[in-house]
């Protein structure tokens, strides 16, 4: 996945994996990257540059870039693509997030196993019914 054959050239190491998520769960993306001079790197969301913020926090350090959702809201569900810029040019590499909102008065976990869900409910009821 090399853009320019020279020693300045961005080269992927461990790409972002799409993420499936529980609302109010904390979300982060890793991506690794190497390059020389160290690559700019920026964050993006449906197209949309994300600013560091509470909501979204953002770190590159030894050549890993990181996006951490605190708090993952349904409305966080999207295309999040990382992309990597220096002076051999430009690389990208994109994962999905889906967030399931939580049901409102229902106690309930979700477990995403190999692309399959498996959802755990919990009721409660009078055992002297």
């Amino acid at each position: 996945m090399q853009l320019i054959s020279n020693e300045n050239a961005i080269k992927h190491g461990q790409l972002p994996e799409d993420v499936h998520a529980n609302e109010k769960d904390s979300v982060q993306f890793d991506c690794v990257i190497e390059g020389t001079p160290q690559p700019n790197i920026r964050w993006f969301k449906d197209h949309n540059m994300i600013a560091a913020s509470e909501d979204y926090q953002m770190s590159y350090s030894k050549g890993v870039a990181i996006l951490c959702i605190p708090e993952a809201y349904p409305e966080d569900s999207g295309k999040y693509t990382c992309t990597a810029t220096n002076i051999a040019g430009c690389k990208t590499a994109s994962a999905y997030l889906s967030v399931q909102p939580e049901e409102e008065g229902k106690s309930q976990d979700t477990v995403f196993v190999n692309g399959y869900t498996v959802l755990f409910r919990l009721s409660s009821h009078n055992v002297n019914e």
